[in-house]
């Protein structure tokens, strides 16, 4: 089992594990999660799972999307400045 997200970018499939360490890594690199929104077949108004794992067919906003996107960028840019030339 393992965690897919899918978009108009593409798909993006990894492990569970996998997941859990890009989470942390992005977190690190001062991502803040904001929470998931409801699968389609559920109201706003009654979802309370807003964590980023499970596979509910939640949605995990463009905003939270984006702003995980440059906290990696920013992990990249570091890892790339501690590596010796």
């Amino acid at each position: 089992m393992g965690m897919d997200l899918v978009g108009a970018g593409g798909d993006f499939r990894c492990t569970n594990s996998g997941w859990a360490d890009i989470l942390e890594l992005a977190r690190d690199h001062g991502w803040v999660p904001t929470g998931t929104g409801p699968p389609l077949s559920i109201r706003k108004a009654d979802w309370r799972h807003k964590e980023y794992f499970g596979n509910e067919g939640q949605l995990f906003y463009g905003r939270a999307a984006r702003s995980l996107a440059d906290a990696l960028e920013r992990a990249l840019a570091a890892l790339r400045r501690a590596m010796p030339r």
